[in-house]
């Protein structure tokens, strides 16, 4: 059995958010000549804003709530070599959450090919800066956060995941 049967096409990723469109340069370039995965890691770093803004996690969230949201583990996937000059796009989909965790997954997908290049998911704690503990999320986030996720949960298509919060 072909395992790639088991990833959504690039139209169905494209339902969701588009977070982040770049164009890769080529410091992004390793020595293999294809992007880094720091460069994989950098583009969910920087979709990670627009991600979590779609739940109220915006600046004000750390600097005037003092709560910050951190990440616990990642899985990727690489599934489509990025090159210099390619333009991708990276999309996301939280899965699930429970009173203090978050499990998501963003996606690249390369513009240029029309290929699903990758996808990084994880799992995240929400946590008091304060106290620098893991805290519960603050209610109207986790209101936002539950029809965000409820409506993400109605894509026609799943992905292999890897974590999971475990209850």
């Amino acid at each position: 059995m072909n395992a790639r049967r088991e990833y959504p096409d690039v139209a169905a990723i494209r339902e969701l958010p588009a977070l982040k469109s770049t164009v890769i340069s080529s410091d992004w370039e390793d020595i293999n000549g294809h992007v880094n995965v720091g460069f994989y890691m950098h583009l969910y770093n920087e979709s990670g804003w627009p991600m979590f803004d779609l739940i109220g996690v915006d600046p004000s969230y750390f600097s005037e709530r003092q709560m910050g949201i951190v990440d616990l583990e990642h899985h990727i996937w690489y599934l489509s070599e990025l090159h210099v000059g390619d333009r991708v796009t990276a999309y996301g989909r939280f899965l699930d959450h429970d009173a203090k965790r978050i499990h998501g997954i963003v996606f690249t997908v390369n513009d240029d090919s029309d290929v699903l290049a990758g996808a990084i998911e994880f799992l995240a704690i929400s946590m008091d800066l304060r106290e620098r503990r893991a805290a519960e999320i603050p209610d109207d986030v986790a209101a936002r956060l539950s029809v965000v996720t409820d409506s993400h949960r109605q894509c026609a298509w799943t992905f292999p995941t890897r974590l999971a919060i475990r209850r």
